[in-house]
């Protein structure tokens, strides 16, 4: 029997025994006793009868059922505003600090992030953490707050709030060194670090020139610390294919740091094949791998590339397929074996990749045409990009510039000149070629006058 039933009796026998106690004062006085002992027994009842037919805490089912009611919005309806008026309306009314308050508050800070609004969802984000600071929730399925913070070290990341970020990351596995985020957080932690280094050398791409944030030892200390404490996690094969883009954007935005890149790359690839050979970032890794190693030997870095493409097929996955492929090509184009690289890339092409690569794709392939000076094939081909109103302004209006690139070299300047005024008013700032034959709207202009004049003159 329970300590509640226990006591209920205990409360509906009182009333008997007081009455036996009674029975030698006056008949009235007992009379009036047993009617007030009957009427409180009856209420106890009555109370009691109440209290089985519904849950002790009324509002407790309606106020789940608003819970998922706003997690339906936020993630199936994708009805951020109404999702947010719900939520609002339920943590003005619903002030326990209890797991489900706290998952409401989530999916409210939520419905910003997924709406890509990350100025609004930062407060929101705090100020949920700061509301929970020391309240100590199990960790279950239901707990949002190592999630909370994730998200929020995300947000400050995005707003190139790095070293915050790094701070709210590693702060989740100190709090909650059992949740599913922990190792996750370890990983994005040294993502915020990488983050801000190359934020700040890419605008100095034009120089060549490193920038003034250099975390390159803690970079690496941190991915081999992770991988040391958790290689059988994914999390540590895509630390360190976080590492190998790393190091190969590093060498993309100034010289200095290419030296010694190479190898950093293929040792890094080859540490990832040893502890998850399998992995998926794996595979992607030894792409790398492959492009490291043509410069040795074209062959074996070939054979690689159609290794990875053959585990794409047999694991049905697109993107990694797409990638070997163009791995392939890369290495082709890079020997001399252009017209086999072209083939790949008219392939790919075929495919439906994102806008983006197709076109750059189709770049390629256009200027492959003119290096073997096929410049009405070559000028199909930037035709392409520069009507195809999915791209972007930029890479239309590079479409025009190849366009007028082509009619140049061709010799034929009235037609370069139509094709850069319409790059021109695509993005402002074309430039047509590279190096020291580079021209602007009036360099062609002045080249054709001169033609002109050249012609008249004859």
């Amino acid at each position: 029997m329970s300590a509640k039933l226990r006591s209920f009796i205990d409360f509906l026998e009182a009333p008997l025994r007081l009455w036996r106690r009674s029975r030698r004062l006056p008949g009235r006085v007992q009379v009036t006793l047993l009617i007030a002992g009957i009427i409180c027994v009856a209420g106890a009842i009555t109370a009691w009868s109440v209290a089985r037919a519904r849950p002790q805490d009324e509002g407790a089912p309606d106020a789940q059922a608003v819970y998922e009611q706003i997690h339906k919005l936020r993630t199936v309806d994708r009805d951020f505003a109404q999702a947010r008026a719900l939520a609002e309306e339920f943590l003005a009314s619903y002030t326990d600090l209890d797991l489900l308050r706290q998952q409401v508050h989530f999916e409210y800070a939520k419905s910003f992030y997924d709406e890509r609004k990350y100025p609004e969802a930062l407060p929101v984000f705090e100020q949920l953490l700061t509301d929970y600071a020391d309240v100590d929730l199990p960790v279950t399925d239901e707990l949002m707050l190592d999630d909370a913070q994730f998200y929020l070290a995300t947000v400050q990341v995005i707003l190139k709030h790095h070293q915050e970020g790094y701070a709210t990351f590693m702060a989740i596995p100190q709090r909650w060194p059992d949740c599913n985020r922990a190792v996750m957080a370890l990983q994005h932690a040294n993502r915020a670090l990488i983050h801000e280094e190359l934020d700040d050398w890419e605008p100095k791409n034009g120089d060549q020139v490193p920038g003034t944030v250099n975390h390159l030892a803690e970079i690496e200390a941190n991915a081999q610390a992770l991988v040391a404490a958790y290689a059988d996690r994914a999390e540590a094969t895509d630390a360190l294919l976080d590492l190998i883009n790393y190091y190969s954007k590093r060498g993309w935005w100034n010289a200095a740091a290419r030296q010694g890149q190479r190898e950093k790359i293929m040792a890094t690839a080859r540490q990832m094949q040893q502890i998850a050979p399998d992995a998926r970032a794996t595979w992607r890794a030894t792409l790398n791998l492959a492009t490291g190693l043509f410069k040795e030997d074209v062959p074996a870095a070939l054979a690689l590339a159609d290794q990875v493409a053959a585990e794409a097929e047999k694991r049905q996955d697109e993107g990694l397929y797409t990638d070997a492929r163009y791995t392939r090509s890369h290495i082709l184009h890079c020997s001399g074996q252009t017209a086999e690289a072209v083939a790949i890339w008219e392939e790919l092409i075929k495919r439906g990749l994102s806008p983006e690569f197709e076109g750059t794709l189709k770049f390629f392939v256009g200027n492959a045409a003119i290096e073997f000076s096929n410049y009405e094939v070559a000028i199909g081909w930037f035709e392409q990009i520069a009507a195809d109103e999915r791209y972007p302004d930029s890479l239309r209006a590079a479409g025009w510039g190849s366009i007028c690139d082509a009619h140049l070299r061709a010799h034929r300047p009235v037609e370069a000149l139509a094709a850069i005024e319409k790059a021109v008013d695509l993005y402002p700032n074309t430039v047509v070629g590279k190096d020291s034959a580079k021209y602007t709207l009036p360099h062609v202009r002045q080249l054709v006058e001169d033609t002109r004049w050249m012609r008249e003159k004859k």
